[in-house]
């Protein structure tokens, strides 16, 4: 090559730079040149080049206010609101900035609120859910009275990388007025009137407002008098104070908030104190002391006694204040350990609840008992050895073993256990095994379930439970109990969640059950469900637009799903191809192809909607209405959970170039049922001319949930205008009229549409249709009640619970649901009793009033004396669902077994007292147990629609029981019912059962249900008395009214019999006998009528079943027997085919809509004729009458004969042989019916085969063989088709034979009787030679030959019975040139005999390739070119060559250097090993290992060898990489030290290949979340001020953790806010760094002096210890604070100044225990005693009697 063209050449490599996906700065890298030869020369200053990696700028974080963030304050009460936002999505790789700014709504900053600016700073490393935090000063403007105030806090961004959501980016707060809850403001005007004078007194009031808030003593408030009038000019005394004094009932009720905790040795348990009820305006202090059971103070946990807990004030229900319990770690083998700690106070405000709980002590993880086996290895034989012992011993003890310990055999491991289970897979099985012991007694252990990452209630349910093991239980059976959990698919698109089921021994038995630590925590991981997805499309799917608009907004929503990331659609813009007349693109429209991205959050009921604006071009010409069409595809990332809607995958856009132009001025209306919707249209574009005009547009409905003429009214409206009256924009009104179908339903909606009588000239906007949504009228309720209202149960035992759907207006078509929730009185909930099932039910859609929905409440088995009790409470946050409160309220009692008590309940829960009897029985039956003594068991009666005295007397109503009464035994009692004489409407009340004995105590049922039957045979009401006044003669009448009421009964005529009777005492009035009767003959009402209908429209059955045909009443009531005639009408059946065993309906007399059987039902008889026939139907129509009327749309059923499965017919071949001959041209086959009828057409398919041909196909019709390598080929043929009666022959010929190179042996043979059944099968045998000749591959053809005319062989139609054969050169063959060379030929000259042994010789040159290869060799073959001449003996040579040892092949490493988490368990490194140098024509393997750096294999990593593999053919310039994926496990040691590495290489594993050239180096980052815990080793210092400096040592304690790294923390000084800092001397402003260095671990102390000067003493001052900021995320503070305090001595002390003294030193101690209950320490402080380091002082000057104070 030309120099110039060499200098020229240039050489690439290909540098893959990766999209990470995470906001982070620029980067860069820097690559070098180097050279492996010596004779390469590399320029200086050319051989490196750097790249920079600019941020992908798609790359970004979503950061805002998570939901449910506080936004609501109150003046006085929040004196600060704290706000965090957080990141959303995404994570960081550099630090971003973000401004909270403030901006005035109703409030105004700084009057209201503090900060109009706020820099946030996000760091390096912060993730998803990682929060900046800052404070917003709330102000109280005292004695301002005004409204509720508003400003808004939005965040703004530095950088583009930064996404704020709409919804997320900015809160609104609400700052609440202070409430005047201690008095009345008094604003009045005081009068003095004429003649008054010095003296005089006018009064007025001021209002004093007992709040029920604990606050101070005494509370103050002024009143001012301000002069009003000009004479006035003087005021003395014109303020007044007025004090309140607290009432002494105020009081706030306060108790521990859990009542039993769990804590593990070595660690701390947080106790707190937790308000239940009140407010409290000044500080409140409870006390907690701690009392020793099985564990002991001091040894097992610090002592608490009397630590005081605060409570601040303003503080309210569920505010708590905490305290830390240390627990020590004793390093001892013990069972569970536990103690009690109490609340008390000596305030009389607070009332301590929950005072007593119980803390148990988990033994350490690390405390343990090493056993071994004292034999490895055991052989016993079969026969001879019985019994072997086999024994353990203990090897090591980490403490002193206080507990017997068990040691077992067993067959596996046993370690920590893990669910995964799909998110649909409803419910995981969680099991409890007993893996030692056996049980003679019950025995409990506690399951709780604690979430990590799954969410309570929406990922899962489980509540938490005593599981009970049974006496006779044992290991040896492997006897175990399970429970499920309910996994909840929530269809939201998220990633894995896991929560954890935490296994503990009940209090009862935690001596007597041990549970490993290895066993006692499940961790269930839900997988999501891979369906989960969304589903989007458009809304709408179709646009109306003016051409003068200029633009369409397109809108794509979510249809369906919830989303917790972020997905993107595609939309695109689109011709319609089907149409020659639709829009062209920019034309009419300009082209659009975005993105539309959803993120996370949004779902289909919350911001589903995202729009897009594509143009419009307005073309200014009048055209038909053009369309395009706008379509979505999938994004790569998200095409797997992204679906379209098949309906609204794509929209239509139609652009309007009409004359008139019309729109919806709404297209969502929301009304309530009974009321009509105004729906109003506009009119936008018409022509301006003068012709007058009237156009009518039509609106119709189509139903979308609400039906048409039941919902709303369905008739068509027309809206006119009139084109004389256009101007502008004018709107026209039309009412549709909603209907109240009184049923309780959600809402429902239907769509209002355009008609345009002159569609060529009128058009529409995309407001082309209004969606009316129907809500439901709050007149339309349902009444829901617990069944009983008291019920008692016995421990061990579980109890029913009901609600009950007492009533409701109209039909239920949608679900209610009522939740239960529990009140503890005496028993508790998890310790005496659980709910078991939902706490939620749900009367589902077609409920009916009647229906009840149950829980079970199981009572746990306890042995006591006591009966406890808890209350049920029913709630409906619905309110179509009304709770009757009478019966919101069950109350429950538990006996115990201990108890000899007996149950009585009820006997019904449903009663029916007819009116005309006068009388409701009332009965209950004893359920359980039998009647110590004579037991009166009150009754409760409560009316609901019935009223006392009105309808029903129950004065003193009770059920009595006599002694010995036992079970089934049943007493009843009567309640008086009052026949009022009114016709009206069933009424109703409820009778409850109570019990006044606890002897005697009620079960289930102890409600009744009383419903009082009108008295329906009066028809009439009739006047008392006739009356006749002085004066009235002989024939004188006197008349009175009688009122026929219409009942609306169908029934006969009736008499009414009226009798005249003397009222008159002095019997002057007489009664002619003949004429004191009259009858009053009732003719029934001709329009009284009842109306039926078939129960159902379609019957189907069987032939010679029978079927009933039942019509029902749905609307009137009956009096008398009504019969109903039936008219058949036949379809496809005839009267052959069934008949009727009645004619016609009977309904009897007092059947009605209501009633319960309102029903009444002929037979149909469907007769089996034995025929295959179709289906048959016939139709049965009720006919009316006068009385009878039948429902038009359900007056007719018809009934269908389903023909029968077992009738069947047979056909055969009429003949069995047929002869044809080839030159006719069809052949008639037949077939016949010889058993059975037909009455349809049937088909029957027929097959056909070639009897005579037999078919064979090649197993294989290519093969491949390689000399040397593969001796023989097999080729087979199988008989694929058909069987042999003959001997059949096959040969395998091929084209242009070559023997040579292969032999074929053959034929084959397949014999009589071989069949395609067995699959026969025959199979030649090709011999391959390996001729020892350099040469290509080859390819040879053979065809395959059947010497049968009955037989053919099928396969490839271009290759049928062609066999393809590849020979491949033997590759030890040596290549001539490449490998080897011979010089020249052999001359034997004239005169050469064999008598002088004449010789001569080749020259063969072996050509050194330096390729890697195997050993090669190559025949020689000695020719004569002369012709008289011959080669006799040896003519043939073989040579090997055997492989240079210096061929060698280079490799380079190519994969950069790694960074793995020390966090992470495992991690995947791809290696990748390049060929820089030589050639391979093996296959040859190398090993890649490490090598320790920082890192050390075994305790930092360790790593899955493999292998990297070469394959012949490789070289440095053809395919020079070669790839493997190895496995990194990483050990995360809990140390904190410094990032760490190690290198992978590859060894000299093959003399080949000696190893690369580089090595790669893998860094270990150190785990964020390895921290050392420090703190100031003491709370209080003293310092005397005797001296003018003293000198003090500070104390700073390693607590926990092991360093491995270098830490520093700063010590400041600061003084008590009341105190100046000029007072502390010059060391005030002290500050020091002190550092922990490399391999301090726990209990390391520092010590730091100080110098402090004081100038007035009797003062306070603090140690503040605090991280340096680049260790603030490894070292927690465990004691942050100390205080300092400066006493005062004062030597010969005046009387007069002791007393002061006396009162300095109150202050000081006040001011001591003020700052020493507020300190937490989670360390073990100590604290120094008072009077530390002053005894000596005090001693000497007491001694000296100068009378010195310390």
């Amino acid at each position: 090559m030309p120099l110039e063209q060499l200098l020229q050449t240039a050489s690439c490599v290909d540098l893959s730079v990766m999209n990470d996906s995470i906001l982070e700065n620029t980067e860069s890298l820097s690559v070098s040149v180097s050279s492996l030869l010596l004779f390469v020369f590399i320029s200086p200053s050319m051989n490196f080049a750097f790249i920079y990696i600019f941020e992908d700028p798609n790359d970004y974080i979503t950061i805002g206010f998570a939901s449910g963030a506080p936004s609501i304050v109150t003046e006085g009460l929040n004196l600060t609101l704290k706000l965090c936002p957080e990141i959303l999505n995404g994570s960081l790789e550099k630090d971003v900035t973000v401004f909270a700014t403030t901006m005035d709504i109703t409030a105004t900053s700084p009057s209201d609120y503090g900060y109009e600016y706020v820099e946030l700073k996000f760091s390096y490393g912060q993730r998803v859910g990682d929060k900046v935090c800052f404070f917003i000063g709330i102000n109280n403007d005292v004695n301002v009275l005004e409204y509720t105030e508003q400003f808004e806090v939005s965040l703004t961004q530095c950088c583009k990388d930064i996404y704020f959501p709409p919804q997320q980016g900015s809160i609104l707060v609400t700052i609440l007025e202070e409430p005047a809850d201690d008095y009345v403001p008094l604003n009045s005007t005081i009068t003095f009137i004429y003649g008054m004078s010095s003296g005089s007194t006018i009064c007025t009031y001021a209002t004093i407002i007992d709040d029920d808030v604990v606050e101070e003593d005494v509370e103050n408030f002024n009143l001012s008098i301000i002069a009003t009038e000009p004479p006035v000019t003087t005021i003395s005394l014109s303020l007044s104070t007025i004090s309140i004094q607290e009432r002494n009932n105020d009081a706030v009720e306060i108790g521990l908030n859990q009542r039993r905790y769990v804590g593990t040795e070595g660690g701390s348990v947080i106790v707190c104190a937790k308000i239940f009820n009140g407010y409290i305006e000044r500080t409140v202090s409870v006390y907690l002391s701690a009392y020793s059971g099985t564990a002991n103070e001091g040894t097992d946990f610090i002592g608490v006694s009397r630590v005081v807990l605060k409570m601040p004030m303003y503080s309210s229900v569920n505010d708590t204040i905490c305290t830390d319990i240390m627990i020590t770690n004793d390093t001892d083998i013990e069972p569970e350990e536990q103690f009690t700690i109490t609340l008390e106070t000596v305030d009389p405000a607070v009332n301590i609840t929950f005072k007593t709980g119980i803390v148990l002590i988990l033994i350490d993880s690390h405390d343990v008992a090493i056993f071994e086996m004292k034999l490895k290895t055991v052989t016993v034989t079969e026969g001879r050895n019985s019994s072997f012992p086999i024994c353990a011993s203990l090897k090591s003890l980490s403490g002193t073993l206080t507990t017997s310990v068990s040691v077992g055999l067993v067959t596996n491991d046993i370690s920590s256990f893990v669910h995964v289970v799909n998110e649909t897979q409803g419910d995981v099985e969680i099991c409890i095994e007993m893996i030692h012991g056996a049980l003679e007694r019950n025995v409990s252990v506690y399951l709780q379930a604690i979430p990590i990452t799954a969410t309570f209630t929406l990922d899962y349910i489980d509540v938490e439970k005593n599981i009970t093991f049974s006496s006779g239980l044992s290991a040896f059976q492997k006897d175990k109990m399970c429970t499920n959990i309910t996994i909840i698919n929530d269809n939201v698109l998220e990633d894995a969640e896991n929560f954890q089921e935490l296994l503990l021994p009940t209090l009862e038995d935690q001596d007597v059950v041990l549970i490993p630590a290895v066993l006692s925590v499940d961790v269930v991981t839900i997988i999501e469900d891979s369906h989960d997805g969304i589903e989007v499309g458009f809304e709408p799917n179709s646009y109306n637009v003016s051409a003068s608009d200029g633009m369409v907004l397109v809108c794509v929503a979510i249809y369906k799903g919830t989303l917790e990331r972020d997905v993107a659609v595609l939309m695109v813009t689109s011709i319609d191809a089907n149409r020659t007349d639709g829009a062209i693109l920019g034309y009419h429209f300009t082209s659009v192809h975005v993105v539309v991205q959803f993120i996370s959050g949004q779902s289909e009921v919350v911001n589903r909607t995202r729009c897009i604006s594509i143009g419009i071009v307005n073309d200014v010409t009048t055209e038909p209405v053009e369309e395009f069409l706008v379509f979505l595809d999938k994004v790569a990332a998200d095409s797997s959970v992204v679906d379209f809607s098949e309906e609204f995958s794509n929209a239509t856009v139609h652009i309007h170039n009409a004359d008139y132009v019309f729109q919806f001025v709404n297209t969502s209306y929301v009304q309530l049922e009974g009321s009509p919707v105004i729906i109003c249209l506009q009119i936008i574009k018409y022509p301006q001319n003068d012709q007058v005009q009237t156009i009518p547009v039509i609106l119709s409905t189509r139903s979308v949930s609400a039906t048409g003429g039941q919902d709303y009214d369905d008739s068509m409206h027309v809206i006119l205008f009139r084109t004389e009256l256009l101007n502008g924009t004018m709107t026209e009104c039309t009412a549709i009229q909603i209907i109240d179908d009184h049923a309780i339903e959600g809402d429902e909606t239907f769509e209002v549409n355009l008609i345009f009588l002159y569609s060529s000239s009128t058009s529409v906007t995309n407001r082309n249709s209004a969606v009316v949504t129907i809500r439901q009228s709050s007149n339309n309720y349902a009444v829901g009640m617990f069944v009983d209202n008291a019920l008692t149960g016995v421990a061990g035992e579980d109890i029913k619970v009901c609600v009950l759907l007492e009533d409701a207006t109209g039909d239920i078509k949608r679900t209610l649901n009522v939740s239960v929730s529990t009140i503890n009185e005496t028993a508790f909930r998890g310790e005496d009793y659980e709910l078991l099932g939902p706490e939620t039910l749900s009367f589902s859609p077609g409920s009916t009033i009647g229906s009840t929905e149950c829980l079970t409440v199981q009572l746990v088995n306890k042995i006591s004396a006591n009966v406890i009790s808890f209350v049920l409470q029913l709630t409906s946050d619905d309110p179509a669902l009304k709770i009757l409160k009478e019966f919101a309220m069950l109350s429950i009692r538990i006996l115990h077994t201990l108890l000899p008590v007996s149950g009585v309940s009820m006997t019904a829960k449903l009663a029916v007292a007819k009116e005309e009897l006068r009388v409701a029985e009332l009965c209950a039956i004893i359920k359980r147990g039998t009647i110590a003594h004579d037991t009166v068991f009150p009754v409760f009666v409560l009316g609901t629609t019935a009223t006392e005295t009105e309808d029903y007397v129950s004065d003193n109503v009770t059920i009595n029981f006599k002694s010995g009464d036992t079970v089934n035994s049943t007493r009843c009692t009567s309640v008086s019912i009052v026949d009022d004489n009114l016709l009206e409407s069933n009424e109703t009340f409820f009778a409850i059962l109570l019990s006044s004995d606890d002897d005697a105590l009620t079960a289930s049922p102890t409600v009744t249900r009383v419903v009082i039957q009108d008295d329906r045979g009066k028809g009439y009401s009739v006047p008392r008395s006739f009356e006749f006044a002085v004066g009235m003669a002989e024939n004188s009448l006197q008349c009175i009214d009688v009122t026929i009421h219409d009942d609306e009964f169908v029934e006969d005529d009736e008499e009414l019999v009226l009798k005249i009777e003397s009222l008159d005492p002095n019997a002057f009035v007489t009664i002619v006998q003949d004429y004191s009767i009259t009858t009053l003959y009732i003719k029934e009402d001709s329009n009284d009528f009842i109306e039926i209908h078939w129960v159902k429209e379609n019957y189907a059955a069987q032939e010679s079943e029978d079927v009933e045909l039942c019509a029902q009443i749905g609307g009137g009531a009956l009096r008398k027997d009504v019969v109903v005639t039936v008219n058949v009408s036949l379809n496809t059946a005839t009267f052959e085919d069934f008949y009727l065993l009645a004619t016609a309906l009977i309904f009897k007399s007092g059947q009605s809509a209501v009633s319960t059987n309102s029903r009444s039902c002929i037979m149909v008889h469907i007769i089996d004729d034995m025929f295959v026939e179709m289906n048959e139907s016939f139709s049965i129509k009720l006919l009316s009458s006068d009385i009878v009327h039948v429902s038009p749309s359900n007056d007719t059923t018809t009934v269908t004969i389903l023909d029968d499965l077992s009738d069947v017919i047979s056909i055969e071949w009429s003949e069995r042989v047929y002869n044809a001959v080839e030159e006719d041209t069809n052949v008639l086959i037949c077939a016949s019916i010889i058993n059975g009828t037909l009455e349809t057409n049937v088909t029957v398919p027929f097959t056909y085969s070639q009897g005579t041909v037999a078919t064979f196909s090649l197993v294989e019709n290519r093969f491949m063989s390689t000399e040397g390598v593969n001796s023989t080929v097999l080729m087979c043929i199988l008989l694929s088709i058909g069987s042999l009666e003959k001997t059949v022959t096959m040969s395998m010929e091929n084209e242009g034979t070559s023997v040579t190179d292969y032999k074929v042996d053959g034929p084959i043979v397949f014999l009589p009787g071989s069949s395609d059944n067995d699959k026969s099968t025959e199979c030649f045998i090709v011999n391959i030679i390996d001729d020892d000749i350099v040469e290509g591959t080859e390819v040879f053809i053979l065809n395959l030959t059947v010497n049968s005319s009955g037989c053919r062989i099928v396969g490839d139609p271009s290759s049928s019975g062609e066999v393809e054969l590849t020979i491949i050169d033997d590759p030890t063959d040596a290549k001539s040139l490449t490998d080897y060379s011979i010089e020249g030929s052999t001359i034997f000259q004239p005169g050469s005999s064999a008598a002088i042994n004449t010789t001569q010789c080749f020259v063969l040159n072996i050509t050194n390739d330096d390729i890697v290869e195997n050993t090669e060799q190559f025949l020689l073959i000695l020719n004569v070119a002369s012709s008289y001449c011959t080669v006799s003996g040896e003519a043939e040579v073989n040579l090997t060559i055997i492989e240079d040892p210096a061929d060698v092949v280079t490799l380079f490493l190519q994969s950069s250097n790694y960074y793995i988490r020390e966090a992470s368990s495992s991690d995947n490194l791809e290696v990748c090993g390049v060929i820089q140098k030589g050639s391979l024509e093996r296959d040859v393997s190398v090993a890649i290992v490490a090598t320790n750096g920082t890192a050390i294999y075994g305790a930092d990593y360790t790593l899955e060898s493999t292998d990297l593999t070469f394959t012949s053919g490789q070289n440095q310039s053809y395919n020079t990489m070669q790839c493997k994926t190895i496995t990194i496990h990483v050990i995360d040691d809990s140390i904190l030290e410094y990032n760490e590495s190690f290198s992978l290489s590859i060894v000299a594993a093959h003399p080949a290949i000696p190893g690369a050239t580089n090595e790669i180096t893998v860094v270990i980052k150190e785990d964020p979340s390895d921290f050392v815990e420090i703190g100031l080793a003491q709370l209080l210092y003293e310092v005397d001020q005797d001296f003018v400096s003293v000198p003090l040592q500070i104390d700073v304690e390693m607590v926990s953790g092991n360093l491995q790294r270098n830490v520093s923390l700063t010590i400041s000084l600061a003084s008590k806010p009341t105190t100046s800092i000029a007072t502390l001397g010059v060391n005030a402003l002290f500050m020091n760094t002190t550092t922990f260095t490399y391999g301090e671990s726990s209990g390391a102390v520092h010590q730091e002096m100080l110098n402090i000067s004081s100038i007035h003493g009797n003062e306070f001052a603090s140690v503040i210890l605090q991280p340096i900021p680049k260790d603030r995320d490894v070292i927690r503070i465990a004691n942050a604070q100390a205080f300092i305090k400066i006493s005062v001595h004062t030597v010969a002390l005046s009387t007069s100044d002791k007393s002061s003294r006396m009162f300095s030193r109150e202050q000081e101690q006040e001011q001591e225990q003020e700052l020493l209950p507020k300190t937490r320490s989670r360390s073990r402080s100590r604290y120094l005693k008072p009077g530390a380091g002053a005894g000596a002082g005090a001693g000497a000057g007491a001694g000296a009697g100068a009378g010195v104070a310390t």
